[in-house]
């Protein structure tokens, strides 16, 4: 009899030195959360890491600030930076030579918007940062509207005065450009390709609302709610899914009423109007650094040919959100719900 109680206890003491160590080893493994709010490019942003390892995550998310903040500072148009030849650069320089030379990075986002330019059929247009400012002004004040004459004095350059030369060089002719949609993209390419290398493969990044995300940590979907575009506290829509990126663009975002009509942000390149053939788009899409463009470009586009271009992109869902009536999935979202 005090042998089987000897054995038995011998039994319990082994059982409870291994859930012990099955509870450290689950300890050890599972991901140390780590979120830091952070402001750049005129947007509130989240960062979600999950990572085993503290000291690793951290370094993580200063590497990611500081790739946001590089990006802030070449694209901002209203400060200079010193030793960096940014945007306000390009718009204020004083030099007296027929070209100058600008930072590398910057010079590829230049790049990328004229082809952008030329994929949209003139849709994506960055030189209209000055017409944009127009708009800024009777926003801010909400006591009118812009007459179609003073749109059209607005617009001082066109996309065909960005004329890019070798060695990052260009034409010297001070054009106003708006680069923050690109800059976005590009920013979030460079940090997802960062934690690629660093192993971190578990993460959420949230810019005002738009979502990149990789592997849920708990090896579930993420899901990410939809804003009403008529309703500012109404969620219309819950889209879920992992290694997928989730970016809005609609008239609810940045926009001002007067006599009872809207007017937003996003222009229309011919009228100089907003656009307004729907009140939101949302798309889910693997690309990383055109998410913001399609969005955009997919917003300015009639709704027909928009519906047209998703369907024949693989890889591309969308919602469109005509009105609270008129709700548009395309084929294939259905395994994001």
């Amino acid at each position: 009899m005090k042998r089987i109680k000897k054995i038995t206890i011998i039994i319990l003491v082994l059982l409870f030195i291994g859930l012990m160590i099955l509870w450290f080893i689950n300890k050890k493994n599972t991901p140390i959360e780590r979120i830091k709010k952070i402001n750049y490019l005129d947007s509130n942003i989240t960062i979600h890491l999950y990572h085993q390892d503290k000291k690793s995550a951290d370094e993580a998310i200063d590497k990611i600030e500081k790739i946001f903040e590089k990006y802030d500072t070449l694209s901002d148009r209203y400060n200079p930076k010193a030793n960096v030849k940014n945007l306000y650069y390009i718009i204020y320089n004083n030099s007296k030579d027929d070209t100058i030379t600008i930072d590398k990075t910057l010079y590829e986002m230049l790049e990328y918007s004229k082809g952008w330019y030329q994929k949209s059929n003139g849709k994506i247009d960055v030189s209209l940062a000055s017409v944009s400012e127009i708009w800024k002004m009777y926003r801010d004040s909400t006591t009118g509207v812009p007459s179609s004459e003073e749109l059209k004095r607005a617009r001082i350059h066109t996309m065909r005065d960005i004329v890019l030369l070798e060695n990052n060089q260009i034409k010297n002719n001070h054009v106003d450009i708006d680069l923050e949609d690109i800059a976005k993209g590009f920013a979030i390419e460079e940090i997802t390709n960062y934690l690629k290398q660093k192993n971190i493969s578990e993460y959420l990044i949230d810019i005002n609302g738009d979502a990149f995300m990789g592997k849920h940590y708990q090896n579930k979907t993420y899901k990410i709610a939809l804003q009403n575009p008529d309703e500012k506290n109404d969620i219309y829509e819950i889209v879920q899914g992992k290694n997928i990126n989730v970016v809005t663009t609609g008239n609810h975002q940045l926009y001002y009423e007067y006599n009872q009509i809207r007017y937003h942000h996003i222009l229309d390149s011919n009228t100089l109007m907003p656009a307004n053939y729907i009140k939101s788009i949302t798309i889910l899409t693997k690309d990383i650094k055109d998410s913001y463009m399609l969005s955009k470009m997919l917003f300015l586009m009639p709704l027909d040919e928009s519906k047209q271009y998703v369907e024949q992109t693989k890889g591309l869902e969308a919602i469109w959100y005509v009105d609270s009536d008129n709700i548009i999935k395309s084929s294939s979202l259905l395994r994001y719900e």
